[in-house]
């Protein structure tokens, strides 16, 4: 194990504390907003502005948008961020200085979506505001300087299932996304994977806080199931794909398989495995040298994918 992973798990554990399934849920977002106060610095070379998607409905989704400083008017390719947090915590506030990193990396804007939250809003409720950003970037990308023949979508954990969901999702309504990012992607709702068993306890996430956020998801039951983890789907005919995993996370082996899944149906896929880490290294960036590492990595490869294979 890396050996900022060891000192990271000894820290969690001298601190002590409920864990976030026995917290109520806005003390749990609010530990998990303070935890993420060391993370990457802001970047002074990248501007940022709030809006909401589709603000003339009754169903808006707040966003933040990121682009390198001084193109406000010129046509940039675009990333749609997920952030993780189980669907349960997290917001745009925990992933800002990370977006920041990521549109200064890739060139390219980010829109980062604020969707809603379990268990007060449960699937499908997540996924459609995802996929509902996607649409709006897409038939809206003039007036805000982005070029709808280059669109990402990528995510962190539970936002990485939904990157997942809402490629899928703009396959079905004829979207055209260039190219799908997903960091140690939540995807299976059994959690009952080899690296499950392995490190169910003692690695910071856990199988007991893994299976509490999917009964938040899932409000309780089990119907939704199979749609919400992506079981059942017909992976074909999907952009190409760079999954990332992390070896000491329950997560690794789910995200494995899937990259294997969109292989199998024909996906070009990059999956990339890293040794010694814990699931939230790239998040925790700030904390985590592999973590600065791994959002270099992602950037470059957005950046590879959007700018570079479309001789732009």
């Amino acid at each position: 194990m890396d050996p900022q992973a060891k000192a990271y798990l000894a820290a969690a554990v001298a601190a002590g504390g409920p864990s976030v399934k026995d917290m109520p849920v806005e003390e749990a977002r609010a530990m998990y907003a303070s935890q993420t106060a060391v993370l990457l610095p802001a970047r002074d070379d990248v501007e940022s502005d709030d809006f909401l998607v589709y603000p003339e409905s009754t169903y808006s989704v707040p966003c933040r948008m990121y682009r390198p400083a001084g193109t406000s008017d010129t046509l940039l390719p675009v990333v749609v961020y997920f952030h993780g947090g189980g669907w349960v915590i997290g917001s745009i506030e925990t992933h800002d200085t990370l977006c920041q990193h990521l549109s200064h990396i890739s060139g390219a804007a980010v829109v980062s979506v604020d969707y809603r939250l379990a268990p007060e809003h449960p699937f499908p409720a997540a996924a459609e505001d995802c996929y509902r950003v996607v649409d709006y970037v897409a038939n809206r990308a003039g007036a805000l300087f982005l070029d709808p023949t280059r669109i990402a979508v990528a995510g962190d954990s539970a936002g990485g299932n939904l990157a997942a969901s809402a490629t899928l999702a703009a396959r079905a309504y004829g979207i055209d996304i260039t190219f799908q990012a997903l960091v140690y992607p939540v995807t299976d709702s059994a959690c009952d994977t080899l690296s499950y068993r392995e490190f169910a306890t003692d690695h910071g996430l856990s199988k007991d806080d893994m299976q509490y956020f999917w009964k938040c998801y899932l409000e309780g039951g089990r119907r939704h199931a199979a749609s919400a983890s992506l079981l059942t789907e017909d992976l074909s005919e999907l952009p190409p794909a760079f999954v990332l995993t992390a070896e000491y996370d329950v997560l690794r082996d789910e995200g494995e398989a899937y990259g294997a899944r969109l292989r199998d149906a024909g996906v070009p896929v990059e999956l990339e495995h890293w040794d010694g880490q814990l699931h939230g290294f790239f998040h925790h960036a700030g904390y985590f040298d592999a973590g600065k590492r791994a959002v270099e990595r992602v950037g470059i490869r957005l950046r590879e994918a959007l700018f570079h294979k479309h001789g732009k």
